[in-house]
């Protein structure tokens, strides 16, 4: 491997232009456009503010800049560098723009999502698409740019929109059946349309270009669902990655499961191989290399003997969105692998509510059984100095019961086939203000609706007995979709595990686990080389590493100072990978080439 010079960046804003003879890279608000083959810089573009995003056209004969804060876009010419574009959205804002297929087209999303405006850069004309949703990925070109796949949301419902994007013509619209609609991706082939639904309701909708549904997926219910979807290149294969820790394949022809990618924490196949990537010292010999830096450790991989037992760490519960389930994968190429990252429990479990900021202590009291509350888990944490006996509890019932609503807002409940014991409680819906306590005794929960007087509870059978069991019901107003006042909440998952340092890589010919490399950090990124199959990893530290069928490398970046790779991206053809941190880039040459800049260095191998 051969090393570049390393360059300034900011935002790790750097790509390879589509047809691979340019890179682009920003450093705050200037533009720099360099030759992949010599590093030379052939052009230099000056915008009006900070760069934070920018994007190549199809044809790799224009570049966007972005500049969300300002509400700018400006667009420049490779060929004609005396020509430029300058788009302002005014006070609509904006909160994203990208290329349309044909490179003569830019899509501006607006603030709150209002709208998509739709410029031209032949005729300057100007559409507008109305009702986006704003959610994890709403757009979606097919691969042969024809068409253009919208997530919409009107009158409280989840809508896709398909347009043609030669004229930008509607050509079919239908509602999906969906609650709240997460993303959408064609297929490479564009001929089917995969929809998912938000993480709180596994579903998965599969449909065609006339807009029929072909089929509806869902592996389980009452948990947390699906966390990432990859189509393979073939377009024979949907993976979805999901919050228990499992990936689902299925295929292109019945829509089923084919099969089901479990991550266990402990590896006792002797066929899959092993890879740890193991730590020594540096030498301080005389022929140390200059070029690593100070701080620099050599690694090196080492096949493991089964079974191995990978490491595991406990997920930050008291942190939003906590980094558990798979949520990242990725074909390669050839459609022979399946990389995946997995961080969560090993069993798909209902996930409950921990008090981030919590009333008095008098007012939290320690629950026997939870409450599941649409799909999150309301189940209160035990107190110090509790005693908590379960002896006494009686015979669960026969079948949950379920409240019918609570106030002016239907929300269905579920409660656990164990009675309530909660000797008082503090609980509180999303989407109410004004919470009232109550205490009141009661042996198990039936329904409540609105005309419920502040005290009593009742059951189909009646009043709710006495019983030494003291739970505080609270009486809600409706308010908003967002909780106000002083209580928060965040996703709790007990004895759930993550495997941060491990990349997983899957056989889809055999359709078993073929590799596991265990890396000493956890794992930023990974990316498949677009011509054959071999996989690029960083840890956010400052060595790269490749895996291919023949073996692994783990590569030390030179440089004077400590290089930590967050990101990397490949070349179009495979020669070459740009390696990215915060401040700074630099390109990795796989191959050695006559003419390389006399820039480059060697790096220190560790194999």
């Amino acid at each position: 491997m051969n090393f570049s010079e390393v360059f300034k960046l900011s935002g790790q804003l750097c790509r390879f232009s589509p047809d691979g003879k340019y890179l682009a890279s920003c450093v705050q608000y200037r533009l720099v456009v360099r030759d992949v083959d010599t590093l030379q810089i052939l052009q230099l573009y000056t915008c009006l503010d900070q760069i934070q995003h920018v994007e190549w056209s199809a044809d790799s004969r224009f570049i966007l800049c972005a500049m969300y804060k300002r509400g700018l876009v400006q667009v420049w010419s490779l060929e004609q560098p005396e020509w430029h574009c300058k788009i302002d959205e005014g006070s609509a804002g904006l909160v994203a723009s990208c290329w349309s297929p044909d490179g003569r087209h830019v899509l501006n999303t607006t603030e709150f999502h209002l709208r998509i405006t739709v410029w031209s850069l032949c005729t300057k004309s100007v559409s507008y698409i109305k009702y986006p949703k704003a959610c994890q990925q709403g757009i979606s070109f097919s691969r042969d740019g024809r068409y253009l796949a919208l997530a919409e949301r009107r009158d409280c419902k989840d809508y896709v929109s398909i347009f043609v994007c030669s004229d930008w013509q509607l050509l079919r619209h239908f509602d999906a059946d969906t609650q709240d609609l997460a993303g959408i991706e064609w297929a490479p082939n564009g001929c089917v349309l995969a929809a998912w639904d938000t993480c709180l309701e596994y579903k998965i909708l599969l449909y065609s270009l006339d807009g029929r549904l072909l089929s509806a997926y869902c592996a389980y219910e009452w948990s947390l669902g699906i966390k990432s979807v990859a189509w393979s290149p073939s377009s024979q294969f949907l993976a979805v990655g999901s919050y228990d820790g499992k990936v689902r394949v299925l295929n292109h022809v019945t829509w089923k499961v084919i099969t089901e990618f479990g991550h266990p924490a402990t590896i006792s196949d002797p066929k899959i191989v092993v890879y740890k990537e193991a730590e020594k010292s540096l030498q301080r010999a005389l022929g140390r290399p200059a070029c690593l830096p100070p701080r620099a450790t050599e690694s090196k991989y080492e096949i493991a003997s089964v079974p191995v037992s990978l490491q595991t760490v406990k997920p930050a519960t008291d942190r939003a969105n906590p980094r558990v389930g798979v949520g990242t994968l990725a074909f390669s190429s050839d459609n022979y692998f399946l990389a995946t990252r997995n961080g969560q429990c090993s069993s798909p479990t209902s996930c409950p509510l921990r008090f981030l900021q919590c009333p008095p202590r008098k007012w939290l009291l320690p629950v026997a059984s939870p409450i599941f509350l649409r799909n999150w888990l309301f189940c209160p944490q035990k107190l110090p100095g509790h005693r908590a006996s379960s002896a006494a509890l009686p015979s669960a019932p026969s079948s949950p019961l379920t409240p019918s609503c609570l106030g002016r807002t239907r929300i269905q409940a579920l409660l656990q086939l164990r009675p309530l014991y909660i000797k008082r409680v503090f609980t509180f819906l999303k989407g109410f203000k004004k919470l009232q306590n109550t205490p009141v005794w009661l042996r198990s929960l039936g329904s409540m609706g609105p005309r419920t007087r502040p005290g009593t509870l009742r059951s189909s059978q009646g009043p709710v007995p006495p019983s030494p069991a003291l739970v505080t019901v609270i009486r809600c107003q409706y308010q908003s979709r967002e909780l106000e006042g002083d209580l928060c909440a965040c996703p709790h998952f007990p004895s759930s595990d993550n495997v941060p340092n491990a990349v997983w890589i899957w056989d889809i010919q055999k359709l078993r686990l073929f590799v596991v490399l265990e890396q000493l950090s956890p794992v930023r990124a990974f990316q498949w080389d677009p011509q054959q199959p071999r996989l690029a990893i960083c840890t956010g530290g400052s060595k790269v590493y490749m895996w291919s069928p023949a073996g692994c490398v783990s590569v030390q970046v030179p440089g004077e100072g400590d290089f930590q790779v967050l990101s990397l991206c490949w070349h179009l053809n495979g020669d070459s990978l740009a390696l990215l941190s915060k401040d700074h880039f630099c390109l990795c040459f796989l191959e050695t080439e006559t003419g390389v800049h006399t820039a480059f260095r060697q790096p220190d191998h560790c194999m």
